[in-house]
């Protein structure tokens, strides 16, 4: 089974880090806004396994806060974005847009093999400038993009 870690967020949500582990090892850890009514959702794909190998925990926030945002957490077969992605407030409809996140500064354009690939600073997580990746589309006529798992990703 792979599925899908979803947290709801929004600007205006709870600022906690999320960290989940995979076989109880760190997996991926993210500063989230944390909010109960989604302006977007951070969609975490999970690698396969079962259902218990699997486990999150909310830091920097307290005890209580922290179980009351876990209640927030959906672990589905599908991204949980469906009623969301691509439809927050002020996202432009003809410039090329990630399905989901924050997205700034262009880091290059090049032309590879029949396709175009730009690279961009994404937080798939937030809607704000932070937990920079590098995000990563491709498009062979410059109208139509793919995207693509981002290629470099926040580490300790």
């Amino acid at each position: 089974m792979a599925g899908y870690c979803n947290v709801p967020v929004g600007r205006k949500g709870v600022s906690a880090r999320i960290q989940l582990f995979v076989r109880g090892e760190k997996y991926d850890e993210q500063q989230l806004g944390v909010a109960e009514e989604p302006e977007m959702w951070a969609v975490f794909p999970l690698p396969d396994g079962n259902a218990e190998d699997f486990s999150f925990r909310f830091t920097e926030c307290g005890e209580d806060q922290a179980q009351q945002l876990a209640r927030l957490v959906r672990i589905t077969d599908q991204p949980a974005d469906s009623m969301t992605a691509g439809r927050e407030e002020m996202r432009p409809l003809v410039h090329f847009a990630p399905r989901r996140g924050f997205h700034n500064d262009p880091n290059g354009l090049l032309y590879y093999n029949g396709l175009y690939h730009m690279f961009y600073q994404l937080n798939p997580y937030g809607l704000n400038h932070a937990n920079t990746h590098w995000g990563w589309a491709v498009s062979s006529d410059l109208l139509h993009w793919t995207e693509r798992r981002p290629p470099l990703c926040p580490s300790e």
